[in-house]
């Protein structure tokens, strides 16, 4: 697992969060407790910042992406699939986003 700081903004995991060896949470990410980060997953808050819910999974090879204008908000209970790509985006609680999406 990479934690990253960048331009002083250093990732806050919560309790009991699992991040795989290889993924790798850059910035200004905050993952609420309970949540699991999958192999091979990116977390790049370098614009802006990504909150992560409570329960969360985020699967393999993922990528959580922000921009300048628009944060990435995941809320409690999300499931995020495998090759998920979600930037600038909300997703609300007790989502479910299928393996293969790409929502901006």
């Amino acid at each position: 697992m990479m934690l990253i700081e960048f331009e002083g903004k250093r990732p806050r995991i919560g309790k009991d969060v699992f991040i795989a060896p290889t993924a790798v949470v850059i910035g200004d990410v905050e993952i609420g407790d309970g949540s699991s980060v999958w192999f091979g997953t990116v977390l790049r808050a370098d614009f802006g910042p990504i909150r992560i819910g409570c329960n969360c999974s985020i699967q393999d090879n993922s990528v959580i992406h922000t921009d300048s204008d628009w944060p990435t908000i995941i809320g409690d209970n999300v499931t995020i699939g495998h090759n998920v790509t979600a930037e600038g985006c909300r997703v609300g609680d007790n989502s479910l986003l299928g393996s293969g999406s790409v929502v901006l």
